[in-house]
């Protein structure tokens, strides 16, 4: 969390003992956020059904299925973010390796992948939870808080490949909007496709 880059860079040294594996970090991190955030989806799923349901009273045209047309596309939208994550991560791997080309075969941009990965839905985690269980925090926070998530992957480049800063700099901001801009195509095709399976 505090040490952007430095377990992508010490398991590629061969201290892999001390460390868990790449992979299981990140599963173990996804399983957990996914199960805090499923509390939060399922509020979300109750009020759109709620919300449906008035207007299907209010309109026999508009019935969304019986009243449950936006929880089911909701629950539908979370369904298929682990079933993205498991293409896009690869997919942002191969980005830093286009980037950095000589720094080190597919697998290592992929080592970093996985813990990055990790340290996001870690950050995710604690936000989802703060806000359930805690208290709510104003949205201003948490906005800069996942904004702060750019800084640590500036950062987790700087220290993982040992590349000038300036050069980091702007590498960091590409790769971050190419990645984005790869993400919402990919997740609507994702939707539509589990809309026409489930249909």
């Amino acid at each position: 969390m505090f040490k952007p880059g430095y377990l992508a860079k010490k398991f590629l040294e061969g201290k892999r003992l001390l460390y868990l594996h790449p992979p299981q970090m990140y599963l173990f991190v996804s399983v957990i956020f996914f199960f805090v955030f499923s509390f939060t989806i399922n509020d979300w799923i109750k009020e759109a059904n709620k919300a449906n349901k008035e207007i299907a009273k209010s309109d026999t045209l508009l019935s969304f299925s019986e009243g449950k047309g936006l929880g089911n596309l909701i629950k539908r939208f979370v369904d298929t973010i682990p079933i993205a994550m498991f293409f896009l991560l690869p997919l942002f791997a191969f980005i830093l390796k286009i980037f950095y080309l000589r720094r080190g075969p597919y697998a290592y941009h992929l080592v970093f992948s996985f813990y990055f990965f990790s340290f996001l839905f870690t950050v995710f985690c604690l936000i989802v939870s703060f806000n359930r269980f805690v208290t709510e925090i104003p949205m201003e926070i948490n906005w800069l808080i996942v904004l702060s998530t750019f800084v640590y992957f500036y950062l987790a480049l700087l220290n993982f490949y040992n590349r000038k800063w300036f050069t980091t700099l702007i590498k960091s901001g590409v790769i971050t909007f190419i990645f984005l801009l790869m993400v919402m195509p990919f997740a609507s095709l994702l939707i539509g496709t589990f809309a026409i399976i489930n249909a």
